[in-house]
């Protein structure tokens, strides 16, 4: 076979190249190759016309030479070495070519990169001649340092690419040979090596390490092994330190907890231990949102609403779910600087830490030990304070008072299984329809407004200059009511005196219509059926829907468009309910039952609709479905000034 010199600007591809996939595969790494060793295969070619030449074989080579021109490294006419062929030939040899070729074993491949390693080459010069990445070559050069008889066992067959890839998490040629001697031949299982290699090792994504960091943990001198191969396999080597850089933490935010004022702290940087805990608990006071803080609250949970909805079927390493975790921290931003303890009940009570599994510290707040448990009750018992069944005259109110609640409390509603954003919109769409029922019930109103301000009043001592300020809560309300208040805004005078001057000549019935008009504008019920102090805001609207005798099937009624926006589970539950009450057999019945549930939330909602109008369905927080105590308990605090 001879072989001619052909100038590059004279070659052309072929239409004969039988390799039509991967002609362009890793072009840098061989144009890299070409410039430090030259071309050390030659091209087949045909011959086109007196002038050019057809590449039959050698497509690869033909276009790291051209990437060599554009780049500068060699001239348009240089000199090529080529084999020409007859045309005829041309797409027998270029199978011939690509057929006829074995890759290069991969341990012969590292043994090669470490020779040149050996031969002083560093590992950028390798990576540079042979144009591949610098961890490309450590990747090699770790395999290369496997016990020689895992590189036999390779090139046997009894070890395959990733186990051995898995060996190079150890240097030790002994640990090496006796982790293989254990397994059973092949050797193929790479999550097998690396567990027994790394056996009595704490992984990276372990959550005291995430709670101290590895960034913390190198500082303090600890050593990390990582898998070349695979950047999630990382190990910590000293658990040991790792364990009491965690204690060492864990102590400082104990300690910070105590300078807070709590009687005690437990934490461990195990699971948080609750021994000797009691089953009660005393609970924050936390004031109303601010406009901006309700705005933005809304504004968070609209969104994580809809990236639940999102994410309902979203893999673990969905980029959301770190958005997600964004926003409950920016929800706890919010709420955290509206929530306040009383230092006295602090003192006898505690808080229990646990690292959870990525490495954040949760709070049990508020936990009474059982010693304590008697020491708080007389403490509460001297007080003699309790929840105000309605909000202060200021709109503020008192949330939560500090006061002991059971962890099972009896006397709150059951929770709703409705997303929270639905609890929301449906509470203040029962506390408008109160409002305006209020508005026009001057007994109700002067009850209420009696309650609020003795509460305020006299209850509280915040009274002085006998300061009575009702403030309109922050809902919307229905047309008619909104008039009717422009309606008493156009009658009272401007002027402050002659204000009062014209109230003091009306009537009393007049009085007492105004008050509860101004009472109801007070009124705030709205809640999100997260929270006891939400329990509490449910359990007093209904009460006083009782009172008012509100059904809300007259201000209310179910559709589709709602019920959409359910989640399945509760759409489910709701199937059920409709289904049982449908004439049918028992297997009839179970039939349709399935066959529902495989309906989509859309279509589910679609079929419910109906029968759950025509049935005067109202959802848990409409319905105002109370525990007996719960009824006793509202009824304590404003029967025996409603009767009046």
């Amino acid at each position: 076979m001879s072989i001619t010199s052909i100038p590059l600007n004279r070659l052309v591809s072929s239409e004969h190249n039988v390799r039509r996939t991967g002609t362009r595969d890793d072009i840098e790494a061989l144009a890299a190759s070409i410039a430090a060793h030259g071309l050390l295969q030659n091209l087949t070619v045909s011959a086109v016309d007196d002038t050019r030449f057809a590449v039959e074989a050698g497509a690869r080579r033909h276009a790291a030479l051209k990437l060599l021109v554009r780049r500068g490294d060699i001239t348009r006419d240089f000199a090529v070495p080529c084999h020409v062929i007859e045309r005829r030939d041309a797409a027998e040899a270029s199978l011939a070519e690509n057929v006829q070729r074995v890759a290069m074993n991969v341990m012969d491949e590292v043994d090669a990169f470490a020779a040149l390693a050996d031969g002083g080459q560093s590992l950028d010069d390798i990576a540079r001649r042979f144009g591949c990445g610098a961890r490309h070559v450590e990747q090699r050069l770790a395999l290369a340092r496997l016990s020689p008889k895992l590189k036999s066992a390779y090139r046997k067959g009894d070890l395959s690419l990733d186990a051995a890839r898995a060996f190079c998490l150890a240097d030790d040629h002994a640990v090496q040979e006796r982790v293989f001697r254990t397994l059973g031949k092949p050797v193929t299982h790479a999550p097998s090596v690396r567990a027994q290699l790394m056996a009595g090792r704490m992984r990276a994504t372990d959550r005291i390490a995430c709670f101290v960091s590895l960034v913390a943990y190198e500082q303090a001198g600890g050593r990390i092994t990582r898998d070349l191969f695979d950047p999630r396999e990382t190990y910590v080597d000293d658990a040991d330190l790792m364990h009491r850089l965690a204690s060492e933490r864990l102590e400082g935010e104990r300690a910070a907890l105590i300078a807070q004022g709590w009687g005690w702290v437990n934490a461990h940087i195990g699971h948080g231990r609750f021994e000797g805990v009691s089953h009660e608990r005393i609970q924050p006071t936390r004031r109303a949102f601010t406009d901006d803080e309700r705005a933005a609250l809304d504004a968070i949970e609209a969104e994580l609403d809809a990236l639940d909805e999102a994410l309902e079927d979203a893999e673990e390493d969905d980029a959301r779910w770190d958005r997600r975790n964004d926003l409950e921290a920016q929800k706890h931003a919010v709420i955290e600087p509206t929530i306040t303890w009383d230092p006295a009940l602090m003192a006898h009570a505690g808080v229990v830490l646990s690292i959870v599994h990525d490495g954040q510290v949760t709070q049990s707040a508020g936990l009474i030990a059982k010693a304590y448990r008697a020491r708080v009750a007389k403490l509460l018992r001297e007080r003699a304070t309790s929840a105000p069944a309605f909000p202060n005259a200021d709109g503020e109110g008192h949330e939560e008072d500090g006061s002991l609640h059971s962890v099972d409390d009896a006397c709150a509603p059951a929770p709703s299984a409705l997303p929270k954003a639905i609890v929301r919109e449906l509470s203040i769409a029962r506390a408008r329809a109160l409002r305006v029922r209020l508005s026009t019930s001057p007994k109700a109103a002067l009850a209420v407004a009696v309650f609020a301000l003795v509460e305020r009043g006299l209850a509280h001592g915040t009274a002085c200059g006998v300061a009575i300020d009702l403030r309109p809560a922050p809902i919307e309300d229905v047309p008619e009511l909104a008039a009717t208040r422009e309606t008493i805004l156009q009658a009272l005078p401007d002027d402050e005196t002659a204000a009062l001057d014209w109230l003091l000549n009306q009537p009393v019935e007049r009085l007492l219509d105004l008050l509860a008009v101004a009472t109801a504008g007070a009124l705030d019920l709205a809640h999100d059926g997260a929270s006891h102090a939400d329990a509490t805001r449910q359990a007093r609207a209904d009460r006083l829907a009782r009172t008012l005798d509100l059904d809300m099937r007259a201000v209310w009624s179910v559709e589709p468009a709602f019920l959409a926006r359910l989640p399945k589970p509760v759409l489910v539950d709701l199937a059920r309910e409709t289904i049982d009450a449908m004439p049918m057999s028992p297997t009839t019945r179970e039939s349709e039952l399935k066959a529902r549930t495989k309906l989509t939330r859309a279509e589910l909602a679609a079929w419910l609709a109906a029968p759950l109008a025509k049935a005067g369905w109202l959802p848990d927080v409409l319905e105002g479905r109370v525990r007996e105590p719960s009824v006793e308990q509202t009824e304590a605090e404003i029967a025996a000034i409603a009767a009046q």
